[in-house]
């Protein structure tokens, strides 16, 4: 019988077998599973997964994102730990939406290269981006957050 030829663990074919796991099991959970952007004008994001970052949020004790979609509503993340956030709305930054929306600012995070200069992303509840935004006028963030709000998560 002829031995049959199988990667070996410490080289390259143990790293090219550990890949090819992770996509099957990224297409397997549906985690690998992305949406088109809608439109020209949308952050990069949009669409893909939202990363597990760890957080720190005042006043919670979720300590990863995807804690704060256990409740399964939309979570809009404040990352650039701006005080006016909750002059967006009645209720910290949802717009009147604390039904459907958990308005949360972030007091510290570590750094993820694809949130790189990212402002505020509302997370919809199965995990995908539904809008980010890296403008860093505040007056024109609140425009774009109000918007966003509105097409997601309905009127107030």
């Amino acid at each position: 019988m002829r031995e049959q030829s199988r990667p070996h663990a410490a080289g390259q074919g143990g790293q090219a077998c550990a890949e090819v796991n992770r996509r099957l099991a990224a297409l397997v959970s549906a985690l690998g599973v992305g949406y088109p952007a809608p439109g020209p004008g949308a952050d990069p994001l949009v669409g893909a997964r939202m990363p597990d970052i760890a957080l720190s949020i005042a006043g919670s004790t979720a300590s990863r994102v995807y804690e704060l979609l256990h409740e399964g509503r939309f979570v809009l993340l404040n990352l650039a730990q701006e005080q006016d956030f909750a002059v967006a709305g009645k209720a910290g930054g949802d717009g009147g939406r604390s039904d459907r929306v958990s308005a949360v600012t972030t007091t510290g995070r570590p750094g993820h290269a694809a949130l790189d200069g990212v402002a505020e992303v509302l997370v919809r509840p199965d995990g995908h981006i539904a809008w980010a935004t890296r403008t860093a006028d505040a007056a024109a963030r609140r425009t774009q957050r109000h918007h966003a709000l509105s097409a997601w998560a309905g009127k107030p």
